[in-house]
């Protein structure tokens, strides 16, 4: 439910609230992104059912580059902040040169859902084995590649809106 709120579809929702993961830049086709801001909001189950569906046949098929941010400890303040700047540089210099960059961050993410929750974790470990490094741990994963076509624009909120003199 965390991350479904987070999750806007209507068009009315995308121009209300100008965050999230919007239907616009999801990598859905041109009719799935109509259909999908005309007809009602899905519930939180079945929008994961398609989120899951579209990241594993799709996004995570077709990535000729996955990538991670990694550090020394996920938990240490100043680290988390690197890691974002250097995604940030990454993923401009990136989109200077024509490629897309998406975050995939769930398994990072699920690693702190499990831990919470007393579960046993899997991506953790399977992420190291990615990693191939001791001492350093993923806080950020990514996937990278030449578009086949041009994603819409995030809407954003007016600056005045998130600029406090």
């Amino acid at each position: 439910m965390d991350s479904f709120r987070w999750i806007r579809t209507g068009r009315r929702e995308v121009l209300g609230h100008r965050d999230g993961v919007t239907i616009d830049t999801s990598g859905t086709s041109q009719l799935t992104t109509a259909a999908g801001k005309m007809l009602p909001d899905l519930n939180a189950a079945m929008t994961d059912r398609i989120w899951l569906a579209a990241t594993r046949d799709v996004h995570a098929a077709t990535a000729p580059v996955f990538g991670m941010v990694l550090v020394r400890d996920r938990l240490d303040m100043q680290q988390a902040i690197a890691a974002g700047r250097a995604w940030q540089t990454l993923h401009l210099a990136a989109t200077a040169e024509g490629v897309a960059a998406q975050p995939l961050n769930q398994p990072v993410e699920m690693i702190d859902r499990n831990q919470m929750l007393g579960r046993n974790d899997e991506f953790g470990p399977a992420l190291a084995t990615f990693a191939r490094t001791d001492g350093w741990r993923p806080t950020f994963v990514f996937r990278l590649g030449y578009p086949i076509r041009e994603a819409l624009r995030s809407p954003r909120r007016p600056l005045e809106d998130v600029v406090k003199r």
